[in-house]
């Protein structure tokens, strides 16, 4: 990972001596949440000022939206984060990082945990006898659910 050296003379710009330094209180100006994920999405350099907002690249817009969406079946307040994947090789643009409970969803193996989900969650509501699934693509997490309409016809919804 690169690592950025700042002189003395730029310390008035980008340190402890900046004129913005001590506007405003920082303790206690982020909203408390119990869960934090962050999706690793390219450099920081190419990020627009709300990243969760650019129409540029849908990425993280949508997943801002998911959780927005969702907020009232989340039981955990959750915050999302950008972060860059950084040059390490350990984690690529896509793959997500939950903490507390410091899980790592990589991007392009999110199909396999999907079924699983798709498993347990037929499983515990006892619909195997009502409920095909199959995946589609390893790398999308796409399923499609055949079921019968009301006239008997089946249908597939993804």
């Amino acid at each position: 990972m690169a690592t950025t050296t700042i002189s003395v003379d730029e310390s008035g710009s980008y340190g402890f001596k900046r004129s913005d330094m001590y506007e405003s209180k920082l303790a206690g100006s982020v909203e408390q949440y119990e869960r934090h994920l962050f999706l690793c999405y390219k450099s920081h350099e190419s990020w627009p000022t709300r990243v969760e907002k650019s129409d540029a690249d849908p990425l993280p817009k949508l997943l801002a939206s998911a959780l927005r969406a969702r907020k009232d079946d989340i039981k955990l307040k959750t915050r999302l984060t950008i972060c860059e994947a950084g040059d390490n090789g350990k984690l690529s643009d896509g793959d997500v990082l939950i903490f507390p409970k410091i899980i790592v969803y990589r991007c392009g193996v999110c199909d396999p945990i999907l079924i699983e989900k798709f498993k347990e969650e037929i499983g515990s509501k006892d619909l195997k006898k009502h409920v095909s699934y199959s995946h589609v693509h390893k790398y999308a997490g796409n399923v499609i659910i055949f079921s019968a309409t009301p006239n008997g016809k089946i249908a597939g919804n993804w």
